[in-house]
């Protein structure tokens, strides 16, 4: 199962994680401005209690942003709380976007509003990143794909210190068979 969560992420007053789901300043203190990063974990844990057999594969775009958002970047404690994750949930593993001092690259014109990230995560999920061509797309050669075209395309065209994806577990502790 591939969940994709593109958001901005603030810290909340209590020392959690909000994702943001409006496009202005947010107001911390209206509950339908942002969800907390916890509700995604507890629909996680719920998904696999029921289906104890899937295989989560989620995606984390840390949004480009207008000026206008009170944000900062992916927070190391925010690396920390999805590397817990997927210690607790040995099924589940996440890509984040960006490393954990900066955003996701904007898309270019005809994007559809995906960041660069987005638009290999879309790509990959067809035969593309099948490296071996063998019609079995596993997650390792996924996350591979991913974390090297997004860091290429971003270092040739935007950035010469590219934007490096961080897999979580680390791409050479996942397994080799398909998921």
């Amino acid at each position: 199962v591939v969940i994709w969560l593109q958001s901005t992420f603030v810290p909340g007053t209590n020392g959690d994680f909000h994702c943001l789901i409006r496009n202005s300043t947010p107001n911390l203190n209206d509950a339908s401005q942002y969800v907390g990063l916890q509700t995604l974990k507890s629909e996680l844990d719920d998904f696999i209690k029921k289906h104890s057999s899937a295989r989560l594969l989620l995606l984390v775009d840390s949004a480009p942003v207008n000026s206008e958002w009170r944000t900062g970047c992916l927070h190391s404690n925010l690396v920390e709380i999805f590397e817990q994750w997927t210690s607790e949930i040995k099924s589940l593993v996440v890509i984040l976007s960006s490393p954990t001092n900066g955003l996701s690259e904007p898309g270019s014109t005809g994007s559809d509003g995906k960041s660069i990230f987005g638009h290999f995560a879309s790509v990959g999920l067809s035969t593309f990143a099948d490296s071996n061509t063998d019609n079995k797309l596993t997650t390792t050669e996924y996350c591979t794909y991913i974390s090297e075209r997004t860091n290429t395309w971003v270092r040739e065209h935007r950035d010469t210190a590219g934007q490096a994806v961080t897999v979580l577990p680390a791409l050479e502790k996942l397994p080799k068979s398909p998921h």
